[in-house]
């Protein structure tokens, strides 16, 4: 806008620049809007893949240990559910 200021002191040609100022500002915007909304959005869509195969592979990795592993106290299958539901 301060360029359309400095310009000019015609007030149809500071109307036509600051319209023209503006609407570069607006698409400035906009742009804006829709690259930060689609930066969070896939950021959430991965950080949910990436979640789900580290829970898919400590699951399967649990599945297969030795019986007797669930046998200590700090293999419990509480303790176990509760590192499935919130560590990983």
């Amino acid at each position: 806008m301060l360029f359309a200021l400095f310009i000019t002191w015609d007030k149809d040609m500071l109307r036509s620049e600051s319209d023209k100022w503006c609407l570069g500002m607006f698409i400035l915007c906009v742009g804006s809007f829709i690259t930060g909304f689609t930066q969070k959005f896939l950021f959430g869509v991965i950080g949910e893949n990436i979640t789900y195969a580290m829970r898919e592979k400590l699951y399967s990795a649990l599945l297969k240990k030795n019986i007797g592993w669930f046998d200590l106290r700090d293999n419990a299958p509480g303790v176990l559910n509760s590192v499935l539901a919130s560590d990983v």
